[in-house]
């Protein structure tokens, strides 16, 4: 009898042990569940009531144990929530996804808008070069011999370094010079 006894009073501080952890964990659970989880939730940007029946339903749970919840996990609230959940994310990624193929493609067809300008820029400038090229060369082209004067009217490159008398005494214009300092 005295043995029963003892056990009784050994049984009856470990339920007292038991149930003083069991309300710590209880106070850790309410604890963690509005620093970590209730942000979270409310960051999904769900309906309030889908949010107040998740809580609700880790609370109650934790609380069952690990396998008491398990029998009927689709009337859950945590697992509705997390279907919800699950269904804004693919719809959040959807959405990315989208913006980014348009981007995509925009970026595509910029560079090829800005590749088609410069060969536009390009082409125009080779033009006018072309175009000053052959205004300012002789007429025959390819001839530097030729005496024929150019598109604007000036003497052929040609012409322009001959010097058809080398004694500068000679020229009217030194002479026209000599002349009115002599007088």
């Amino acid at each position: 009898m005295l043995h029963i006894e003892s056990l009784k009073k050994s049984n009856s501080e470990m339920n007292s042990a038991l149930n003083a952890i069991i309300d710590g964990n209880k106070e850790k659970l309410k604890s963690i569940l509005s620093s970590k989880i209730e942000p979270w939730i409310k960051s999904l940007k769900i309906p309030d009531e889908h949010q107040t029946a998740f809580m609700q339903g880790i609370e109650v749970a934790c609380h069952e144990g690990q396998y008491k919840g398990m029998t009927d996990f689709e009337k859950n609230p945590a697992f509705t929530v997390a279907c919800a959940a699950a269904a804004a994310h693919g719809e959040a990624t959807q959405a990315a996804e989208q913006t980014r193929i348009q981007l995509q493609v925009y970026m595509q067809e910029a560079d090829a808008r800005t590749a088609q300008q410069v060969k536009i820029e390009k082409d125009l400038r080779a033009d006018e070069h072309r175009v000053l090229f052959s205004a300012t060369a002789p007429s025959s082209y390819g001839h530097p011999s030729s005496s024929t004067g150019s598109v604007l009217g000036k003497r052929p490159a040609a012409t322009v370094y001959e010097a058809p008398d080398e004694d500068m005494t000679t020229s009217k214009c030194w002479s026209t010079v000599f002349s009115s300092l002599s007088a």
